[in-house]
C-alpha cells in the first residue's frame, strides 16, 4: 500500500513583509526528488516553486524558494503541497488548535 507522507515545514522566511513582491523560502523536510510536484499554497493561491537547493546528504531536507506577486495586507498561512500531500500549519501544542505562528506570513501596508 502506498503511504502518504506529509512534508514539514521550517525555517520559513520572511515572516513579515511590505505589500508588492515577494519571495518566500523555506525547509522542507523529507528532501524534494526532481521528479515531484511541489507548490506553496499561499492563502488559497497556489505558488509554483521557483527553485529548489537538495543536499549533498539525499533524504534529509530541501531548501524551496517561491516567488509571489502583487501581494496585499493580510496574513498568509502556508502550506506545502508535494505530489498532492499537504502540509500540516498546526500548532498541535495550543487548546484549540491554531495556525502555526511560524508557518504564516504577515503582509504589512508598505
Amino acid at each position: 500500500f502506498p503511504l502518504a507522507m506529509a512534508p514539514t515545514v521550517s525555517n520559513l522566511e520572511p515572516l513579515e513583509a511590505p505589500v508588492g513582491n515577494l519571495s518566500v523560502t523555506l525547509t522542507c523536510t523529507p528532501a524534494v526528488r526532481p521528479e515531484q510536484r511541489v507548490m506553496l499554497l499561499w492563502g488559497d493561491r497556489p505558488i509554483p516553486v521557483y527553485q529548489v537547493s537538495n543536499p549533498d546528504k539525499p533524504g534529509t531536507s530541501s531548501q524551496l524558494t517561491f516567488r509571489i506577486r502583487e501581494m496585499l495586507p493580510a496574513v498568509y498561512p502556508v502550506r506545502l503541497r508535494v505530489d498532492g500531500v499537504d502540509s500540516l500549519p498546526v500548532d498541535f501544542a495550543t487548546e484549540p488548535w491554531l495556525i502555526d505562528p511560524q508557518q504564516q506570513v504577515r503582509i504589512t501596508g508598505q
